[in-house]
């Protein structure tokens, strides 16, 4: 019998030239990597179950919010580190097991599952301070550089084949335009008030991203900044705090940028990267920040009444589903969300959701990613997609 294929074909199918190796994606560090085998339901909540196999790496280092493997007293255990100023514990994923806090002075030896690592941990590690530096409606601010006739003007960037509108102009924002809106649907707005719209000029926007980071490389070490977006940033300036004024150094990254490729830009600085999200959306909002909204300079009142003032979609990674959920539960404001506790939010959502919760409290729960070098066109020039 003759046997035939009824799928559509692999264009992929000529260009496979070896065999798939997991420990290629899974394991970093051969040397230092084990396999152990889950024996409790303890971190049950986070999708750890019996028998289970973890990846261990010894060799990089654990951090807040990490998933771990624990030597107390001889015993192995498998749990969150969770640091909140001097307090150190390690928590259970699931609510039938207690979590262990550490008394003063206390060390543990931790190694982290799935990329973490083992070191000695001590009481006194140091809070973590981020900043989050974001161009101004980047494609219309790339626009106006080199077009500075269409400042203070009202102005639309419109996407491939000029359909919706992915920038504007604070002058067309306050016109009511919103972001994704096809252009036949604001014809009449745009007759009537002279927007200029314009199409997407997508090399101009990647060398002038490619201009911004480059700038912002120049304040940190490599491995503490991280390229978020075509025009956002994150910065690590934990090791910075001691040895400058931080919205001193925030001001200068912003002026350098203004001075050197003409962009406008807002930054948050805050304890965790949603923190910071959140300080750079009142930097752009608020204009007595000129700006620069650091979190750790607000007063806790001032911090909370600001809070309250903002809806709890503007939350990192909260998106429209979530918003109708916790809009449901009572939770409307960013204040709102900052108050609940982050176990019980993590149980009745996700784990994603205990850590958005944690970092609107301060503690940093997300890392600083590295992004691969900017990949190059055949004409060598660099560009991020």
């Amino acid at each position: 019998m003759q046997k035939v294929a009824a799928g559509f074909p692999s264009p992929a199918q000529d260009y496979i030239d070896k065999t798939l190796d997991l420990n290629e994606f899974l394991i970093q560090n051969q040397q230092a990597t084990f396999i152990v085998e889950v024996e409790s339901l303890s971190m049950r909540d986070a999708g750890i179950d019996l028998k289970d196999k973890l990846i261990v790496d010894r060799s990089i280092e654990p951090k807040h919010g990490d998933i771990v493997l624990a030597l107390i007293d001889n015993d192995f255990t498998i749990k969150r580190l969770m640091i909140e100023g001097d307090k150190r514990w390690l928590q259970a994923e699931n609510p039938d097991y207690a979590d262990i806090h550490l008394k003063d002075g206390q060390t543990l030896l931790i190694w982290g599952c799935s990329h973490q690592c083992h070191q000695e941990v001590q009481m006194n590690s140091p809070e973590r301070i981020y900043a989050l530096i974001d161009i101004n409606n980047c494609y219309v601010s790339c626009e106006r550089v080199f077009n500075p006739s269409l400042n203070h003007r009202p102005v639309i960037v419109l996407s491939n084949n000029d359909g919706c509108a992915v920038a504007r102009s604070n002058e067309a924002k306050a016109l009511g335009i919103k972001m994704g809106v096809p252009l036949f649907q604001v014809q009449d707005i745009v007759r009537q008030h002279q927007v200029v719209v314009l199409s997407s000029n997508y090399a101009l926007y990647a060398e002038m991203s490619n201009r911004f980071h480059s700038i912002l490389a120049g304040y940190v070490a490599p491995h503490e900044q991280e390229i978020y977006s075509i025009d956002e940033c994150f910065l690590d300036l934990t090791s910075y705090a001691q040895h400058f004024d931080l919205t001193r150094y925030a001001r200068e990254m912003k002026q350098r940028i203004w001075d050197w490729i003409g962009l406008p830009v807002s930054i948050g600085i805050g304890r965790s990267k949603t923190e910071a999200k959140l300080a750079n959306h009142l930097a752009k909002k608020w204009p007595g920040f000129a700006g620069v909204c650091n979190v750790l300079e607000l007063d806790y009142l001032d911090q909370e009444t600001l809070y309250a003032g903002i809806e709890v979609g503007e939350v990192w990674g909260v998106g429209r589903k979530l918003v109708k959920k916790l809009n449901q539960m009572g939770i409307h404001s960013v204040l709102d969300l900052a108050m609940q506790d982050a176990h019980r939010m993590g149980s009745l959502f996700s784990v994603l959701m205990q850590r958005t919760v944690m970092e609107l409290q301060g503690i940093s729960c997300i890392e600083i990613e590295h992004a691969p070098p900017p990949k190059k066109t055949n004409c060598g020039k660099p560009v991020l997609w």
